[in-house]
């Protein structure tokens, strides 16, 4: 299940001087952000400030498997943690959420029971001992819906296009098992790995001339 943090708007900067402030803290090379209307999902070009009719897929170019959304409404932001994010993307869903409670004050609440005042608070609960253990529990999350239905094909929308789970995938996966204590999170290495060759396709110098449909 995803996670999402609410928080006050306040005087939150246009989208690319938020995004250029975060990579210059971070040292981050870039971070993008796709914009898409919320009624048909269709891309849209990008806005000069944020809007309440748009949802933004904000990631790290290269690195993210789900990417981050985001979107507002009159007087609230929402960070949207999706499963199967990598640990990136998971920083970057933090790190977004502490720009909230810089510009908008007052605090963050999530829909996982979590009520955050302080950018401290926010250390304590969403830090990386906790984008682990959502990122493994969505992992067993996902075998465990193909266990129970191994027809069923899943759709994980991402920032460039959507990656697709069946059975023949989650086989190949199990099938990697080493006996070794840390079994899951190597599988979940590799499927960040199918998953980015995905979504970034054609950044790859050696995909040049490569057509839509090849992806």
């Amino acid at each position: 299940m995803p996670v999402t943090l609410k928080g006050e708007c306040g005087s939150l900067p246009p989208p690319e001087e938020l995004l250029k402030d975060l990579c210059e803290r971070m040292e981050w090379p870039f971070v993008d952000c796709a914009q898409f209307y919320t009624a048909t999902n269709e891309p849209a070009t990008q806005a000069r400030q944020w809007q309440p009719d748009f949802v933004y897929q904000i990631y790290i170019p290269l690195e993210a498997t789900r990417g981050i959304e985001l979107w507002i409404d009159n007087e609230h932001c929402f960070v949207k943690i999706l499963p199967l994010c990598c640990m990136s993307d998971a920083a970057l869903a933090i790190e977004l959420s502490r720009e909230l409670l810089q510009y908008g004050g007052g605090g963050i609440e999530s829909d996982d029971g979590h009520s955050i005042k302080s950018v401290l608070e926010l250390n304590g609960v969403y830090n990386q001992k906790w984008a682990s253990d959502f990122i493994l529990e969505s992992l067993n999350g996902l075998f465990g819906q193909l266990t129970a239905q191994p027809m069923e094909v899943l759709t994980l929308a991402g920032p460039k296009r959507n990656f697709y789970f069946g059975y023949d995938t989650a086989q190949y996966l199990l099938k990697q098992d080493d006996g070794s204590d840390d079994f899951a999170w190597s599988m979940a290495e590799k499927l960040w790995s199918m998953m980015r060759r995905t979504q970034f396709f054609f950044d790859f110098p050696d995909r040049s001339g490569f057509k839509e449909g090849t992806v």
